[in-house]
Order: C-alpha cells, then sequence, then structure tokens
C-alpha cells in the first residue's frame, strides 16, 4: 500500500516544501540593519557628486568668445569621406544567399539521410 501512494505522498511533500521556502522568502520581515558608520558612509558617497553639480551651475560662458574675430578666423579643413559602397542586405545569410532568408532548407536535399554509426 506504501508502493502505491509513494508518488502522491512525494508531490505532497514537494508542494509542502515549495510553500515553506514561498512563505519565507515573502512573509520574512527581517530587514537588513545598517550600522551607523555605513549610514553617514552611503550619506556622504555621493556628496562630492552634488557638490561638482552645483559648481558646475554656478558656471557662465562668456558670449562674446563666439563673436571674437580670433573664433572667426578659425578654418574648417574638414576632409570629405568618399562614399563607400553598401554591404550585405542581411549579414546573417549564408554565404552566398543574397537574399534576405536566412533558413535552412529542410526536406529532401537529394542526399541519403545519415545512419549513426553502430
Amino acid at each position: 500500500m506504501l508502493e502505491k501512494n509513494s508518488h502522491k505522498i512525494i508531490a505532497v511533500l514537494g508542494v509542502l516544501a515549495t510553500l515553506v521556502v514561498f512563505g519565507y522568502f515573502v512573509f520574512n520581515n527581517s530587514e537588513i540593519k545598517a550600522t551607523p558608520e555605513e549610514i553617514i558612509q552611503q550619506n556622504t558617497a555621493g556628496q562630492d557628486i552634488i557638490t561638482l553639480a552645483e559648481k558646475m551651475n554656478s558656471l557662465r560662458i562668456d558670449d562674446s568668445v563666439f563673436t571674437s574675430a580670433v573664433f572667426l578666423s578659425l578654418i574648417d579643413r574638414e576632409i570629405p569621406i568618399a562614399p563607400e559602397s553598401q554591404g550585405r542586405t542581411n549579414p546573417f545569410a549564408a554565404v552566398g544567399v543574397e537574399g534576405g532568408s536566412t533558413s535552412v532548407p529542410t526536406g529532401n536535399t537529394g542526399k541519403p539521410p545519415l545512419k549513426p554509426p553502430l
């Protein structure tokens, strides 16, 4: 009789174990408590970024720089980029296939099926 019900007993024990683990993680209210030193360190960790942001807000750019003779005398020596040919329409397609299909051919390929080694 025990052999007949062993599968049911194992299933019930598995469900109970799952519920216990779920309940532990969901209903466990113990929070990680930080020490006062850790709290102070966390609060001061971003203080340098806040100080830097406040300094950047107070910066002002003099607009006369962009109208000065020196700025206006700058020359753009940009080298034109020659147009190049485009690549393949589908870079993931098999080599020799220039379409958009990347599917592997299935069905009769004209070759006999491979037999596994004995």
